[in-house]
């Protein structure tokens, strides 16, 4: 509940080696398969919906793993 969207997406990634900048641009496109503005990025979970936080969770799951069908 302390980090934003946009930490608790890239936080793994970093951990598990991807630069930065790639982890901040995968979690970009992330939301946008979730079909989430990109100004979710900035929010913290208990200012979103309870959809919008499952949204982040399978958002959080896309960007961990780059598949190219999704």
């Amino acid at each position: 509940p302390r980090q934003t969207v946009e930490s608790s997406i890239i936080r793994p990634l970093v951990i598990n080696g991807v630069p930065r900048a790639e982890a901040q641009a995968r979690a970009r496109e992330a939301m946008r398969k979730v079909q989430m503005d990109e100004s979710y990025l900035s929010a913290y979970p208990h200012q979103l919906s309870g959809g919008q936080q499952q949204r982040v969770a399978i958002a959080r799951a896309l960007a961990l793993h780059r598949h190219p069908l999704l």
